[in-house]
């Protein structure tokens, strides 16, 4: 990831300097999806996928998720979407009585441009962390 962007960068500063451009992509992609494949081919391929099998009374074989993966994916997924709807719930409230009043009265009878426009920010700030 780090030699993407270090080639990028070199990549922008050699077309400033000579007008040429070089093949960001496929680097950016031989480095990023490339490399990693490589490195798996060349170790033998150590990763293996075990197929579930239903046997007399259980299933054998497969992955299993234990329950501190599963407790904290619930708690990150719960607090999120908590977050993001307060979020939602102030953008509502936000609307003045003047505009929401005015989107009843007409044909389509929704508020929510408004509501939208005003949770664009915070949403977005919410999806990067």
């Amino acid at each position: 990831m780090i030699g993407s962007i270090l080639f990028s960068r070199y990549a922008n500063k050699k077309q400033m300097e000579t007008g040429k451009r070089l093949p960001v992509l496929w680097t950016v992609l031989g480095l990023l999806i490339g490399l990693p494949l490589l490195t798996y081919f060349a170790t033998g391929m150590p990763i293996s996928f075990d197929i579930p099998v239903a046997g007399k009374f259980n299933l054998t074989g497969g992955s299993v998720v234990g329950p501190e993966f599963l407790s904290l994916f619930l708690a990150l997924s719960f607090y999120t979407a908590s977050f993001i709807a307060e979020i939602v719930r102030a953008g509502i409230r936000g609307v003045s009585h003047g505009q929401s009043e005015a989107a009843h009265r007409s044909a389509s009878g929704r508020a929510l441009p408004p509501v939208w426009s005003s949770c664009r920010r915070p949403c977005g700030s919410s999806f990067r962390h």
